[in-house]
């Protein structure tokens, strides 16, 4: 990935242009500007970080505590907003991709870990991370927007924990390459409803040895969509949407998906898995990147059914790829076992898709055969067609 920013230049009356030298990050420890500079830096300037060009509705946040403690791990920087969003920043270096996955993995699992939390919760490892008493969080907050309600804030804090509004932005210095890539690992954390930010912090010297620094943004997420999807004709799919934490209904289905998950035993070790949604679906994301193609298991218990599906985004790739792969439609039915539901709709929708009747697929008695099911069914479509529109993303260029 070639870098979009050129070297900057001081222009100064008088003088011939000067070009400011690259200073590069050094390993925590060892002084000078490392990661602990690096922290101390965003947290007392937050302004410096480019938030509002990666999702405007978490600027102006507050710098909240350093070292957050979470059952994952402690965050390195935590900031909320005076509308109660969260922001958690993570420094690192990237001197290889190893090193870069591993931390995008880090906040994600903060994230995660988040999203089980209350008010109470945040506000007491605020308060245990500051050395405050009381309802740190609020105070800290309000002594920078001093007009804010506490029960108000209070409530919108609590709402961005329960849905993982969450801005995560991983802030460092070093590898490029492969940021495409990032893609598929959000995919698996998409039932939180979060924005990411990948931030490089340039560093430059000056001769007379003013510093100059430079965060810039190297990727963004969009909406990570839950890739809604409508059916028409023969193929009888509903997506019934996420339902209400609160209600008994999303405890249910969330139930229903952390046993599946948690006996899902994949063939494909690469093979990302998601986190337990609160809907009737669960996704996992295909190649090529960026939420273009996906495997679902559903569930459809107002039509007694429930199934796997390999579904795309209307796009060229959609196209190429559903003619490609029909146009194998002997070799894959053969490999995977059994017959699949072909579908072309109009509007560029694809579907390939296998289901059975399950009358009640959510009652204790049925639960069993159900995930039995899937667990088989899953494995067996990301074993056939994952290898495939790896392929196919590589001579498409995807």
């Amino acid at each position: 990935m070639e870098s979009a920013f050129s070297t900057p230049l001081i222009l100064a009356r008088d003088r011939e242009p000067e070009l400011l030298e690259r200073v590069p990050l050094q390993e925590s420890g060892r002084g000078g500007y490392d990661e602990a500079w690096l922290q101390d830096l965003l947290f007392r300037c937050p302004a410096s970080l480019p938030i509002g060009e990666i999702d405007g509705a978490f600027s102006g946040c507050v710098p909240v505590c350093r070292e957050l403690r979470t059952d994952a791990g402690y965050a390195d920087l935590v900031y909320v907003t005076p509308a109660g969003r969260v922001v958690v920043v993570e420094t690192k270096l990237w001197r290889n991709p190893e090193a870069r996955r591993s931390v995008v993995g880090q906040i994600l699992d903060y994230a995660q870990e988040l999203a089980r939390w209350t008010y109470t919760d945040l506000a007491r490892e605020v308060a245990r991370a500051t050395g405050r008493h009381g309802d740190a969080l609020f105070d800290i907050v309000s002594a920078v927007a001093p007009g804010i309600d506490r029960a108000t804030f209070t409530d919108s804090v609590s709402r961005s924990l329960c849905t993982g509004r969450f801005l995560l932005l991983v802030v460092g210095d070093g590898i490029r390459e492969g940021v495409e890539a990032i893609a598929d690992f959000l995919q698996r954390f998409a039932s939180l409803d979060f924005t990411f930010g990948l931030i490089e912090a340039a560093v430059y010297r000056h001769a007379d040895g003013t510093v100059l620094v430079q965060p810039r943004i190297l990727a963004r997420s969009v909406v990570l969509s839950r890739h809604v999807v409508v059916a028409q004709g023969p193929v009888e799919i509903t997506q019934e949407g996420d339902t209400d934490e609160g209600t008994g209904e999303a405890h249910v289905l969330r139930s229903f998906w952390e046993e599946l998950l948690a006996g899902l035993r994949l063939d494909d070790a690469d093979q990302p898995l998601p986190r337990p949604p609160r809907g009737y679906n669960l996704f996992l994301s295909m190649p090529p990147s960026g939420g273009v193609a996906w495997v679902s298991a559903y569930l459809a218990p107002a039509k007694g059914r429930c199934g796997v599906y390999l579904s795309f985004t209307a796009g060229k790739f959609a196209d190429e790829a559903y003619q490609r792969l029909e146009a194998a439609r002997g070799a894959i039915e053969s490999e995977i076992g059994g017959a699949l539901d072909w579908s072309a709709r109009e509007g560029g929708k694809y579907m390939i898709l296998h289901r059975m009747d399950c009358p009640a697929p959510l009652a204790a008695d049925q639960r069993p055969a159900v995930h039995a099911f899937f667990r088989d069914w899953l494995n067996r479509f990301v074993n056939a067609f994952r290898p495939r529109l790896e392929a196919l993303s590589r001579e498409l260029g995807a």
